[in-house]
């Protein structure tokens, strides 16, 4: 649990956020009864394809949200599902929170703002990169798609341990253009 930087003030003083971290790898029984958190079948049905690989998933918890939901009834029947609506992030401060922990910025090894190096390592975290937007120091004004699939493409290079524009260069030289 931590707290956000450049808190406004008059917040209470306790942390605004818990990271946990979990493994995706578990059997199918504890993903169809033990999983009782609410989550999409199409996911679980995600999860139960990848129940075996060697894969995580952090998930990143407001701790203290603003944004307030509602529920109400749907009808006068009583074996009627409530309307829920969370209102998720409505509250300009849970952005903030989101934000604060959120990135994965990229920088030099002696920069303490980055979180990942140039070639994307998590500083103090063997053998765990990080290749999506999060790395990205400023986030491009239109859509992240092509970046994205640049960093991953670059991720890929640097664990291979091969420069694909080098190689990209050499086969364009022999072209006649």
């Amino acid at each position: 649990m931590d707290k956000i930087p450049n808190r406004d003030p008059v917040e209470p003083d306790y942390p605004d956020y818990q990271m946990s971290l979990y493994t995706v790898a578990q059997d199918e029984g504890f993903l169809d009864y033990g999983l009782d958190v609410n989550i999409k079948p199409e996911v679980t049905k995600l999860f139960k394809t990848r129940a075996k690989s060697n894969e995580f998933t952090n998930t990143l918890i407001g701790l203290h949200p603003k944004s307030k939901g509602t529920i109400r009834l749907q009808s006068t029947d009583p074996f009627d599902p409530p309307l829920i609506d969370p209102h998720y992030l409505e509250n300009p401060y849970d952005i903030k929170v989101m934000i604060a922990v959120s990135t994965c910025r990229m920088g030099t090894v002696t920069d303490p703002s980055a979180v990942v190096d140039p070639e994307l390592r998590v500083k103090g975290i063997l053998n765990l990169r990080v290749a999506d937007a999060s790395v990205m120091r400023n986030e491009p004004s239109g859509n992240t798609n092509a970046p994205c699939i640049m960093i991953g493409e670059k991720a890929a290079d640097l664990i291979l341990g091969k420069d694909t524009v080098v190689d990209f260069r050499k086969q364009i030289a022999k072209l006649k253009l």
